[in-house]
Order: structure tokens, then C-alpha cells, then sequence
């Protein structure tokens, strides 16, 4: 099974999956340095999130133009969140973490691409 992005009415669903494994990282949103005397400061700045680094590899041209459509109409890059669901059926709320998705033409009709999503 594939992947799904979902905002309001509209859904991109993949064939392809994303690849096994992905990253899931906890961030804590903390500032810090250190003083002459190497003493380290650190100042809580904010809630934390996770991060979710997801690869997703032999979407087709059809594939390629709607996810690009659904980031820079639908949801409008970072703006808006939406729901992921991932290729074991796990749903979540969602929200681009760049202002890009990341496409590697592989050959005729078929391209890899790579992001990062705030998950909750």
C-alpha cells in the first residue's frame, strides 16, 4: 500500500510506499551557548515536535504532479496542516517542515522524493 495526503477535499495517494524505516526524531526547541568560562547555558524556547524524514521512491509523473500540486496549492508549502497516512495505515496530522520536497528523477515516469514533516 501506498501513502496518502489529505486536506479538506483533497487526497494524493501513492502507489509507491514510503521506504521501511523512517526516521522519527523527538526535537526539544532550546537555545544555548557557552560563556569564556565553558559554562553551558541553555534556554527552553518553545514546545518540542517530532520530525518524521520521509523518502518516498518510484512515484510516476501523474504522482510527481499531484503531490507537487497538494504542496504548493493545497496546503501551500509549510502553511497548512493535513493528514499523512503512512504505508502500515498509521494516521497523523501533519505539517511540511521546508519550504521544498526534494525530487530525484530516476528514469522515464519515475522520480524519488524526500521531506520532512512535523507529526502529531
Amino acid at each position: 500500500m501506498g501513502v496518502s495526503f489529505t486536506k479538506g477535499a483533497t487526497t494524493v495517494t501513492t502507489l509507491s510506499e514510503a521506504e521501511r524505516g523512517y526516521t522519527r526524531r523527538l526535537e526539544k526547541s532550546q537555545a544555548f551557548g557557552r560563556t569564556a568560562a565553558n559554562t553551558l547555558y541553555v534556554y527552553d524556547k518553545g514546545t518540542g515536535i517530532e520530525r518524521a524524514s520521509i523518502v518516498i521512491v518510484a512515484l510516476t509523473d501523474a504522482e510527481h504532479t499531484a503531490l507537487n500540486s497538494f504542496f504548493h496549492t493545497t496546503v501551500n508549502g509549510m502553511e497548512l496542516d493535513f493528514t499523512y497516512v503512512d504505508e502500515a495505515s498509521e494516521s497523523m496530522s501533519a505539517r511540511f517542515l521546508s519550504p521544498e520536497l526534494v525530487w530525484e528523477k530516476q528514469g522515464r515516469n519515475i522520480w524519488n522524493v524526500s521531506f520532512d514533516l512535523e507529526v502529531w
